[in-house]
């Protein structure tokens, strides 16, 4: 069965998240866009599902939460800010941030950790992640 990919609606993303409305273009969301469909693939044979005419939305869900993510980064990038912030004071000025730190096999929970909307995005990933929990099973021979 071949597989329908979520179309990028630029008005409903910002109905969605009016926090971007003014401060992100649309040329830069629909790069943004395209390193989403990157990151979360969506086309043939997508391990997110998406079918609206049965309502499974995952991988909708997760594209548009993404794209908040990379907008929510590309917004601090912007501003000066080069991570999280993690603690700020008044008197004299001082501020901390953090940035995390990756694994040599590619995004980590940290990346997406940054902002609620990578946590979102995390959460929902998770599910369909390669890999599993191991059991160890120990074989008995029936003859010792």
């Amino acid at each position: 069965m071949a597989s329908i990919a979520v179309a990028w609606d630029e008005a409903a993303w910002r109905e969605l998240y009016p926090q971007f409305c003014s401060s992100v273009t649309s040329e830069q969301l629909s790069m943004l866009w395209k390193m989403a469909v990157t990151l979360i693939d969506n086309g043939e044979g997508a391990i997110l599902p998406y079918d609206p005419a049965k309502g499974i939305y995952a991988r909708e869900i997760a594209l548009y939460a993404l794209m908040c993510h990379l907008a929510t980064i590309a917004t601090q990038d912007a501003a000066g800010q080069p991570g999280t912030l993690t603690n700020a004071s008044e008197g004299s000025v001082s501020a901390g941030f953090y940035m995390p730190q990756f694994q040599a096999g590619g995004v980590s929970a940290a990346w997406y950790n940054q902002t609620p909307c990578g946590r979102n995005v995390f959460m929902l990933l998770r599910r369909y992640a390669l890999g599993g929990i191991y059991y160890p099973v120990r074989h008995v021979h029936p003859f010792g």
